[in-house]
């Protein structure tokens, strides 16, 4: 009696497993292992915002605030003296943005470079020309963060341009740091940023034409410097990826 219930409760054993292993198979694609399926599982969402991070894009660059100088400081063989800016001598710029991360993850270093006209005030005549293009390292702010910050430091070339006359008067190179915060808007669109310190000019009589020319008291200028009403500008920009 004993072995035929033992018998019995082996059978209703070995049936219990069968089935639960049929409603197993039942519940995965054919090829699939249930523990593999369990170990590579993998929330959605952070498949999602894993999505196309590294940028390497082009966009739309505008300067609402672009090189507010507020006084030129000249300095003479026999005397030196500010000129003071009264008007405002530029008003926005606009141009073209490019960005490109060197690295896969899209974290760690990378380039941003931004070509931008800068139209001036009627009242100046003037107009300028700016080439810009720095090194960046990106830094995620989270795993699931859609936001990124890049410090930067970089070198760009600046022309300014007589609108009256029609010609140019010199450029410069400059120097220029800051930081960029970029926006994951949507797939593949980017917005962007930048505080960025005011240029600081390598040769500002080369930019202004200033260069050997007697403008004070038969006198030609030893040095030019160009001071800012704030230290630093804003940039903003538009961008999507094209790769």
């Amino acid at each position: 009696m004993m072995k035929s219930i033992t018998l019995l409760i082996c059978l209703l054993f070995i049936t219990t497993i069968g089935r639960s292993q049929e409603f197993n198979l039942l519940n995965t694609s054919p090829g699939e292992n249930t523990e593999i399926q369990e170990d590579e599982w993998e929330p959605i969402e952070l498949q999602d915002e894993a999505m196309d991070w590294r940028e390497k894009s082009v966009g739309i660059f505008f300067m609402p605030i672009p090189l507010n100088i507020s006084t030129l400081d000249f300095e003479f063989p026999s005397f030196s003296g500010d000129l003071p800016i009264p008007d405002k001598i530029f008003s926005v710029g606009l141009g073209a943005s490019f960005n490109f991360d060197f690295n896969a993850s899209g974290s760690g270093f990378g380039n941003i470079t931004y070509l931008a006209v800068i139209f001036g005030t009627s009242e100046s005549g003037l107009e300028a020309y700016d080439i810009f293009s720095a090194i960046k390292y990106d830094i995620k702010l989270g795993a699931l963060s859609k936001f990124e910050l890049s410090p930067l430091l970089g070198i760009g070339n600046l022309s300014f341009r007589s609108t009256d006359l029609k010609q140019n008067l010199g450029n410069s190179f400059y120097l220029s740091g800051g930081v960029r915060l970029t926006w994951l808007a949507a797939p593949r669109l980017f917005v962007g940023a930048d505080i960025q310190s005011t240029p600081f000019i390598f040769d500002a009589q080369g930019l202004l034409g200033t260069e050997g020319v007697k403008v004070v008291e038969n006198e030609a200028a030893t040095d030019v410097k160009i001071k800012y009403d704030l230290p630093i500008q804003v940039n903003l920009s538009l961008r999507y990826n094209i790769f």
